[in-house]
């Protein structure tokens, strides 16, 4: 049988925390290929042609191991400058910048310590795109008891990412631990994960029905009209907020067949433009 591939691996710090640990180095039994090749090819330049070999002579070996002296040299750096602890919270959740990602940000040269501010913004923009909220796919569970996914919509959170790129630029300078709510251009109505909250109407375009709940409790059911989905002027699904609300307003606009229509109703509450 194939034997089971142990590949060599270096030494090095353990960049996911503040500990800074020095993981050892692995000795596998993969075949160093480099050595291997230029073996055979220098024994054909000797008139050797055969080679009769010990296979653990050829295998990989880490040129890093924990015992090198660069590497305790760059431990040392990361305890001095990559220390810090800057937490982001979210109400639920909080991310702290991890060291490998300071290590982006931070270049010391002489002694000297500055910042690289594309780096703060590459680290502001991944945080914005795994906690910004405002057009994602949501795993909602309906009334029908049925979960599904609620695609797109102008509801939800939205970083302020040039607001926070300066702040995290003056954070890492200042390299003090320091927990953060970030700045919003847009919120929501809870920062949980769960960013829509116990009050809400929740419309079935399939069945037409509608249910609305207010701290968790169902208080209207009905069925609903939404109109005749055709493929200009379809009824959008995903999640929004009420702009606005009227009361006695008159809808006018143009009918699939391309009459005008007038419609007077007692309650309008946009959602979309």
């Amino acid at each position: 049988h194939q034997e089971d591939v142990t590949k060599t691996k270096n030494a090095y710090v353990d960049m996911s925390d503040n500990d800074f640990d020095i993981v050892k180095e692995v000795y596998g039994n993969n075949i160093d290929r480099d050595l291997f090749f230029n073996t055979i090819i220098s024994n054909i330049e000797n008139n050797i042609f055969s080679l009769e070999y010990i296979k653990k002579d050829f295998y990989e070996k880490p040129t890093i191991t924990s015992e090198s002296p660069s590497l305790f040299t760059k431990q040392e750096y990361c305890r001095q400058y990559l220390s810090m602890e800057i937490t982001y919270d979210f109400e639920d959740r909080k991310e702290t910048v991890a060291p490998y990602d300071l290590n982006k940000m931070i270049v010391v040269k002489a002694g000297m310590v500055s910042v690289e501010k594309d780096a703060v913004e590459e680290y502001i923009k991944s945080l914005a795109a795994e906690y910004d909220t405002v057009d994602s796919t949501r795993i909602f569970e309906g009334s029908d008891g049925i979960t599904v996914e609620v695609s797109g919509g102008t509801y939800g959170w939205m970083m302020d990412q040039k607001a926070e790129t300066e702040w995290l630029y003056k954070a890492v300078k200042k390299g003090k631990n320091v927990q953060r709510q970030p700045e919003y251009i847009q919120t929501a109505f809870s920062r949980s994960e769960n960013d829509i909250g116990d009050s809400y109407v929740e419309i079935d375009l399939g069945n037409q029905r509608m249910w609305m709940y207010k701290n968790g409790q169902l208080i209207v059911s009905s069925s609903v009209v939404t109109g005749t989905p055709t493929k200009n002027k379809p009824t959008y699904s995903g999640t929004y907020r009420l702009p606005y609300k009227q009361r006695n307003r008159v809808l006018r606009g143009e009918d699939w067949d391309g009459s005008r229509y007038e419609s007077p109703v007692k309650y309008w509450m946009p959602f979309h433009g």
